[in-house]
């Protein structure tokens, strides 16, 4: 019985890919990434600085779907970017206007 569960052990550590571990956490770090942006968004009072917030995880959210291979989130905030792009200069040609 203790010799089967060291073999089982053994062929766990054998398959073991710390490389493999490694590259995956390094690409979480995208996703904390877009995720704490995504938090700093509610957190601002002004329009303007909400989207620009908002580009800034849409973009870290871009590099994490693309790196980790979540289709879902990077189609997502590719379709998103181009609308927090476009609001933003909307407020941007409001701010602008000679009163």
């Amino acid at each position: 019985m203790l010799i089967a569960g060291l073999l089982t052990s053994a062929e766990i550590w054998r398959n073991f890919d710390l490389f493999a571990i490694i590259q995956r956490q390094e690409v979480n770090v995208f996703g904390y990434l877009a995720a704490s942006l995504v938090l700093a968004t509610f957190c601002m009072r002004s329009m303007s600085g909400l989207r620009s917030m908002a580009l800034a995880s849409n973009l870290a959210f871009i590099a994490y779907g693309y790196l980790a291979d979540l289709m879902p989130v990077l189609l997502l905030h590719i379709v998103l970017l181009p609308v927090n792009g476009y609001r933003l200069l909307q407020l941007l040609q409001i701010d602008l206007r000679p009163k």
